[in-house]
């Protein structure tokens, strides 16, 4: 058998249906120009690796998502469908979250301060002296903060039996000009009275005012609040008129 040269003897190599050599490049590649510079690749250097991450963070949403991998090219889209779904839909939670209705306890027909001692506080009178509610008891004081109680104030003086004085209480000294002479008006600029006696009250609107019905010897017998017009003084007033001396 003889040896086969290394050149073959100058003939070319048997055709054994083995491709030799490198295939063409496929057409629609375009033409290829290999640059003597490898910097100047950088520019597509950096749009391959933008478009390696897109296609990262792509797959981790499908991930996320659990939206397999389209080979249509809709799982992007529908990634993006699924955000603003799920945004708009925490979006409408949040805004409808504080859109309940308040519930409201209504203000019972008399606040459970009967038998308590009233403070020894003092007032400012119209002369701007400074007085007490003690000459003034047994009284029914009114606490008229941000009320427009002209007529409360008038009808209740009507309705005090002779020795109960009406006294009107606001920040600023009240107007009592309609109610009869011995009406008296103080101010409580620092408003420990309503503070104390009508927190919680005026769910009745601007007309309404506080009634406190004070004994003789300083006791609050009761507390009536919201109060709009004299129907809800009668009994109270009554008491207060029969109560005894000492």
């Amino acid at each position: 058998m003889g040896v086969l040269r290394p050149d073959n003897g100058g003939a070319p190599p048997p055709d054994d249906g083995t491709p030799h050599g490198v295939p063409d490049l496929p057409p629609e590649w375009g033409t290829i120009v290999i640059p003597d510079n490898a910097a100047e690749l950088d520019r597509e250097a950096a749009q391959v690796r933008r478009e390696l991450r897109r296609g990262t963070r792509g797959g981790r949403l499908r991930k996320i998502f659990g939206v397999p991998a389209n080979p249509n090219g809709l799982g992007v889209p529908l990634i993006i469908m699924s955000v603003a779904v799920i945004t708009t839909l925490i979006s409408l939670f949040v805004v409808t979250w504080d859109r309940r209705p308040a519930t409201y306890t209504a203000a019972p027909p008399t606040v459970s301060t009967a038998g308590t001692p009233l403070p020894d506080l003092t007032f400012t009178n119209a002369a701007g002296a400074t007085v007490t509610l003690r000459p003034t008891l047994p009284a029914v004081v009114l606490l008229v903060d941000g009320c427009d109680c002209a007529t409360l104030i008038r009808d209740t003086a009507g309705l005090a039996p002779p020795g109960v004085t009406v006294v009107v209480v606001a920040a600023t000294l009240p107007k009592i000009a309609e109610a009869r002479p011995d009406t008296v008006a103080l101010a409580d600029p620092q408003g420990v009275l309503r503070g104390r006696y009508a927190a919680g009250s005026g769910q009745a609107g601007a007309r309404a005012a506080t009634a406190l019905f004070v004994d003789r010897q300083g006791t609050v017998r009761t507390t009536v609040p919201d109060v709009t017009s004299i129907a809800r003084l009668g009994t109270a007033m009554a008491d207060l008129a029969t109560a005894p001396t000492n």
